[in-house]
């Protein structure tokens, strides 16, 4: 068991805004959500998760739901053309979801330079899709810089969350935090940052009802 750094995690978001809608409250009917919090997008404030990966996953806190489906699209901006999207089943039991893009022949890979933007809808009717509680966001795939590189070459694996989440990399600051608690179950430090991270971009409603797998 290692030692983590004493200092929480606080995210820098880059400067850019993109339009979406990273929380959305339970549907019109009440029917489908048995939660304080609705569906929450765990996203920066200004909506863009910046990320060097080719294949990055996006993250939300879901709520007690009685809906069994969950949808994810994923377009490029100024297109209409779907880039990907899947429907997968949900648990129902509030927790954090994982949406990973596929590193497949029939995926295109995230450009560097482009950006995108994706929708995650809980449907709690599948015969009305009106009534689907739904949250937006965007990703700006960026060039690994030579700075980033050589902090990482000289920074223990156990420190790259606060690495990544200086240089305001979403994806891979959530995605290390992950990792870290995969291989050090118990450590309550990991949850801690994990809590603290999603309180330094605002998400203070869900900070501590979102617990790492």
């Amino acid at each position: 068991m290692f030692t983590l750094a004493q200092s929480s995690i606080n995210f820098r978001s880059t400067s850019s805004y993109a339009p979406g809608k990273r929380e959305a409250g339970a549907n019109r009917s009440g029917a489908c959500v048995q939660d304080d919090n609705g569906l929450v997008a765990l996203l920066p404030e200004n909506n863009l998760a910046a990320t060097t990966e080719a294949y990055p996953s996006i993250y939300a806190y879901f709520p007690s739901t009685s809906a069994q489906y969950a949808e994810f699209a994923l377009y490029e901006e100024g297109s209409n053309d779907l880039v990907y999207g899947i429907l997968f089943k949900v648990t129902g039991r509030s927790s954090l979801v994982r949406v990973e893009m596929p590193n497949t022949a029939t995926f295109t890979p995230l450009q560097i330079g482009h950006k995108y933007y994706w929708y995650l809808s809980l449907i709690c009717n599948v015969s009305d899709r009106s009534n689907d509680i739904t949250v937006q966001g965007n990703f700006s795939r960026v060039d690994v810089s030579e700075e980033l590189i050589q902090k990482l070459s000289s920074t223990p694996p156990q420190n790259y969350p606060s690495v990544y989440a200086e240089a305001g990399l979403w994806p891979e600051t959530v995605a290390s935090l992950l990792e870290l608690n995969q291989d050090n179950r118990g450590n309550p430090k990991i949850q801690q940052d994990f809590s603290d991270l999603l309180r330094s971009v605002g998400l203070t409603s869900v900070a501590d009802r979102v617990l790492l797998p």
